[in-house]
């Protein structure tokens, strides 16, 4: 396998959107992203926003996989809402590239260009989702208090949070991010 990994660019709406459906995992859930509309907060006008970052990447002619982070703000949170000042990520890799690196190469990179204006970066994932073992292994903690219940599609979700390395000090206040406890009131923006 030879995957090579690009910027994500606001051109690309396409990827981002073939890329969501894959990390919500509509597929298994027979849904599909107009059944869902609420997702779309996490791809549509990406790249408009300077604070909009992503990578994804090729094998051969296929899209393999894609990472992407968007700032949300506390009237219109994502899923992994932490603050205003931690951007969340989307990750999805198509299955018939999984468990061959991919994803942890657009993560390890994806951190690189992150850290440049984040301290930090959270996400949502599904507590069944095996990839909680890919995002344990690259630093992510549990956010305390973060579980909750997925109306959707009946399974309970965690937020989890990533310190990034070398990342330029945006906050006043220090968080620790095993420490972080979830406001009810920041914890998403549509019911779960």
């Amino acid at each position: 396998m030879n995957a090579q990994l690009f910027f994500l660019r606001s051109s690309e709406q396409r990827i981002t959107t073939n890329i969501l459906k894959v990390a919500a995992r509509l597929e298994e859930d027979n849904l599909t992203l107009e059944e869902v509309p609420h997702l779309r907060i996490y791809d549509t006008f990406y790249g408009l926003s300077e604070n909009d970052i992503g990578l994804y990447a090729m094998v051969g002619a296929d899209v393999a996989g894609a990472g992407w982070v968007r700032l949300f703000t506390e009237d219109k949170p994502g899923y992994g809402f932490v603050d205003a000042q931690t951007p969340e990520l989307v990750l999805g890799v198509k299955e018939a590239f999984r468990n061959q690196g991919i994803a942890t190469m657009i993560m390890q990179q994806l951190f690189e260009e992150v850290s440049r204006s984040f301290k930090q970066i959270s996400l949502c994932v599904r507590t069944t989702n095996p990839v909680i073992a890919l995002y344990e292994r690259l630093g992510f903690i549990k956010v305390e208090g973060s579980d909750r219940y997925n109306e959707l599609n009946n399974t309970s979700v965690i937020t989890m949070l990533k310190i990034l390395e070398n990342a330029p000090e945006v906050y006043d206040d220090k968080k620790d991010a095993a420490s972080i406890a979830l406001d009810k009131s920041t914890r998403g923006y549509y019911d779960l």
